[in-house]
């Protein structure tokens, strides 16, 4: 989670919060929560090079199930 929690210093990552799931209705343990200003924002941190190497590094050795959910305001 610490080196998860580096992500939020790349540029357009805006409100970056490490959570700690409490509900008995998921099995999900932790999550990652950010908000962008705008798609091009989104983008631009997906290709960042600092993402990229997290994927690689942890988050495919380390994950063994996720859910990521993508909100736009209606």
């Amino acid at each position: 989670m610490e080196t998860g929690r580096k992500l939020s210093a790349i540029p357009g990552v805006q409100s970056f919060e490490c959570l700690r799931q409490v509900s008995a209705k998921s099995h999900f343990t932790f999550g990652f929560s950010m908000e962008f200003a705008d798609q091009a924002g989104y983008d631009s941190y997906n290709r960042h090079p600092d993402h990229v190497a997290f994927v690689q590094r942890r988050w495919i050795s380390e994950v063994e199930e996720f859910l990521e959910l993508d909100y736009v305001k209606l």
